[in-house]
């Protein structure tokens, strides 16, 4: 199955817009440039320690020794003009003890680490771009830091990696050609949600001993090994991601427990590698809403593989675009909703305001005329409306005696049923 472009990826939170987006005005910002920064021709560097201070990179900078921005303070913004920071120095940018530090507009290359984080809180990065680093973001002993809408290529270890925090977010950002994407490590609440993760070179999402992750939202393709792989963690939740052409697997759970993994679609050769693992839930109960694949219910994951030999490719559909039988992945482990294709959407019947309904699940449309409930106004409304239906609807749901078309006698068992 061919999968489509996350719509998610395009999305972020209103109130992350609102912070980013702050205006500075230029009269009330410090500009970091030649007359103020430490260092000689070949070491440009600015250390930052002042609170309420709004500041602005007006020069690209090159520092091949410390980092180019040192900061150790409290509620300021910082944006980059998009301007470089480059060379082969440790840090682009260093952040220790700080509170309340917003930076935006920056490009990062070259550097050994782009961004260092430690013991710091409500960081936020914005429009970041971090290239060629041997690590991309370092985040550790740290509360609340958040990557909107940023790319990170081309980095030979960790393009985002998280130690012993609580409260990381990485929303609606880019990961490619990285060796490993992000990594969460005895983190607490981490979240990667409508950001793309593709082409890396090992895994797109690697957890280990975390608590209360959440994975939501993402295109994770076409990475080396595997797209998510994750052991020791406890309530993760997996959900409406398209986890497609992983060479190794999709995912690759180990030892976790309290775990949640509905609506994804799964197409690789190896979708799942599990070992032992507790109360994983790998479907909902059936509830109104568009999956994954665009059906109307959501329940389980849709289950295939690149040579269309998958559990959900090859499934019977019961009617409501659920395979017939449920897929035993073990003994302890059943996907009890598997998706599989949705039948073509239906229409309004000519002279109706509502779509027809499914009132009990069977997968058969019998509330003709969309009022909620089965009446005789359904019948009479089917019957005036044969001919169009058989040119306007999918056969499935209308064909009540089930012998593959819509026809008049779908009409007597439907009467019958009233």
């Amino acid at each position: 199955m061919r999968c489509k472009r996350n719509k998610y990826l395009i999305m972020g939170n209103l109130f992350l817009i609102i912070i980013f987006f702050f205006s500075i005005p230029i009269s009330d910002a410090i500009v970091l440039n030649e007359t103020n920064w430490l260092g000689n021709s070949t070491t440009h560097n600015f250390f930052i320690n002042g609170s309420d201070i709004k500041y602005e990179l007006g020069v690209n900078l090159t520092t091949n020794s410390d980092s180019a921005l040192s900061i150790f303070a409290n509620d300021i913004i910082i944006t980059g003009n998009g301007h470089s920071i480059n060379g082969k120095g440790i840090d682009a940018i260093y952040i220790n003890n700080s509170r309340n530090i917003t930076l935006y507009n920056f490009s990062i290359k070259d550097k050994f680490t782009g961004i260092e984080v430690e013991d710091s809180d409500n960081i936020n990065f914005y429009n970041f771009s971090v290239n060629n680093c041997s690590e991309g973001f370092f985040i550790a002993d740290s509360h609340n830091i958040t990557l909107f809408q940023s790319a990170i290529n081309n980095i030979t270890t960790n393009g985002f990696a998280v130690v012993e925090s609580e409260g990381t977010r990485i929303l609606a950002s880019e990961f490619t050609n990285n060796r490993n994407a992000v990594d969460f490590t005895y983190s607490v609440n981490s979240e990667v949600k409508n950001s793309t993760l593709e082409n890396n070179e090992i895994n797109a999402i690697t957890e280990m001993n975390g608590n209360q992750t959440s994975i939501i939202g993402n295109n994770i393709t076409e990475n080396e090994n595997s797209g998510i792989s994750v052991a020791g963690s406890y309530n993760l939740t997996i959900s409406k991601n398209y986890i497609v052409n992983n060479q190794n697997s999709g995912l690759n759970l180990a030892n976790s427990e309290n775990t949640v993994i509905t609506d994804n679609l799964f197409n690789n050769s190896k979708n799942l590698i599990l070992y032992v693992n507790k109360k994983t839930a790998w479907n909902s109960l059936k509830k109104n809403g568009t999956n994954i694949i665009g059906g109307q219910y959501i329940g389980g994951n849709y289950w295939g593989t690149p040579d269309s030999k998958g559990f959900s490719q090859n499934c019977s559909n019961q009617g409501d675009g659920f395979c017939t039988e449920p897929l035993i992945i073990n003994a302890n482990n059943t996907d009890f909703l598997p998706l599989t294709n949705p039948f073509p959407k239906i229409k309004k019947f000519p002279g109706c305001e509502n779509l027809s309904n499914d009132l009990d699940g069977d997968g058969l449309f019998r509330d003709i005329n969309g009022n909620g409930r089965k009446d005789f106004y359904d019948v009479t409304t089917f019957a005036v409306n044969l001919d169009w239906a058989i040119s306007n609807e999918p056969v499935t749901p209308f064909d009540f005696n089930k012998n593959g078309r819509i026809d008049f006698d779908d009409i007597v068992k439907l009467f019958n049923k009233i």
